[in-house]
């Protein structure tokens, strides 16, 4: 993708191994393969405390992909390609404060 915006398993490293093995463990388990060079574009605008959602690529979303997280909610916005574009995290306070260090606060 190559345009300097930081990569997920360097700004949210625990969160990255975490969505990494969700994936595995999914129905669609080589989406795993994707973790490693998925990028921070920008997160979401909607201003809600409790969401941690952030874009990955731009795209059209065709489906999404609920994970099985133990803790709060975890959901893949996939193209028809099946490339990830973004990252629903919801009711997850460590990945918000971690996504709001690597973007310097901004939403």
């Amino acid at each position: 993708m190559g345009r300097g915006c930081p990569k997920v398993v360097e700004a949210l490293p625990k969160f990255a191994e975490e969505l990494r093995a969700l994936l595995a463990a999914s129905e669609k388990p080589d989406l795993a393969d994707q973790v490693e060079d998925l990028e921070l574009l920008s997160r979401c605008g909607c201003g809600d405390s409790f969401c941690a959602t952030f874009n990955t690529s731009r795209g059209e979303c065709r489906r999404t992909l609920d994970l099985d997280s133990s803790e709060g909610m975890v959901i893949v916005d996939l193209d028809a390609a099946d490339r990830i574009l973004s990252v629903e995290v919801l009711y997850r306070e460590d990945v918000e404060r971690a996504l709001s260090a690597a973007l310097g606060g901004r939403r």
